[in-house]
């Protein structure tokens, strides 16, 4: 099993868990600021996610084609499968980009 099979929707799935309960009660308290924050730290777990993602496919894709290919099941993780420092930036590149187009 590679390393991003668990982790690719968690920061989604994590996101949603939190945001949730406070965009339900933004009505009640009508807080520009609080949605805000909300809305912006929903789109950083969203960014996660897709950059992990992006590295569940390349693995999946991998493990398929070793599988294809009639070799025994002892299968590890490609180099380009495995989460990197890059990877933050990424994260905090696309976060920022979809931030600036929910605001």
């Amino acid at each position: 099993m590679d390393v991003t099979g668990v982790g690719d929707l968690t920061p989604t799935v994590i996101g949603l868990a939190i945001t949730r309960p406070g965009l339900l009660l933004y009505p009640l308290y009508e807080i520009p600021v609080f949605l805000t924050w909300l809305l912006a730290f929903m789109m950083m777990c969203f960014a996660l996610s897709l950059t992990q993602l992006a590295r569940h496919l390349v693995a999946r894709h991998d493990s398929s084609r070793w599988r294809g290919a009639g070799r025994r099941s002892d299968w590890t993780a490609n180099s380009l499968a495995l989460p990197r420092a890059a990877d933050l930036i990424v994260c905090l590149v696309l976060s920022t980009v979809l931030i600036w187009a929910t605001n």
